[in-house]
């Protein structure tokens, strides 16, 4: 596994190298590597200078494409690294939940994002709670119900709505979790709302 400071120090010595694409040489026994370079008037055409030089003495036909490619593959391997890093720490939110019930704002974007039953002021939210009697857990999906003037509703299971304290965040079981759900009723990343 690549750590973050082993990804940083590729990423210093890719952005430390001569800009690319570099090219490899065309004389076989002669393992060359070019960059382009504006300021150079050498070279077999102008505006590029040499950056790599092997022993001339062994053919090094795969080494020179290798090290030429090299300058636009690594970056492009970091980057794709850093997205699958990025898309893996979202994915281990997504599974491990949260503690804290979401936010009327959160709520807000959610069912904007997610709306249940074609309602964009209404989202599904999974819900799993410790019973402190029994110490068995249970599951349940909530709809939670936003209005205009910032008030919050959840259904129960009767079909009737409760309206939730001006802090839903503040009313929960402790050890209870939360997962936002999409349209499918999987559970999705948390709404990104700015305070």
């Amino acid at each position: 596994m690549i750590t973050d400071d082993e990804r940083r120090a590729m990423r210093a010595r890719v952005d430390a190298a001569d800009r690319g694409p570099w090219r490899a040489g065309t004389v076989e026994h002669e393992g060359k590597v070019w960059a382009p370079d504006p300021d150079a008037l050498g070279g077999p055409s102008v505006g590029e200078r040499c950056v790599f030089n092997a022993n001339t003495h062994y053919p090094h036909t795969a080494n020179r494409v290798f090290v030429a490619a090299a300058r636009e593959d690594v970056p492009r391997l970091l980057d794709e690294v850093e997205r699958i890093t990025d898309e893996a720490a979202e994915l281990r939110a997504i599974l491990a939940g949260r503690e804290k019930p979401p936010s009327v704002e959160e709520i807000v974007a959610h069912a904007a994002a997610h709306p249940w039953g074609g309602d964009p002021t209404a989202g599904r939210w999974l819900v799993r709670a410790p019973n402190l009697a029994s110490g068995a857990e249970c599951s349940s999906v909530v709809v939670l119900r936003h209005l205009p003037d910032g008030r919050v509703f959840c259904a129960m299971p009767s079909g009737k709505w409760i309206e939730l304290p001006d802090n839903p965040s503040g009313v929960h079981e402790p050890g209870s979790r939360w997962w936002p759900l999409d349209g499918r009723g999987a559970p999705c990343a948390m709404p990104r709302v700015t305070p």
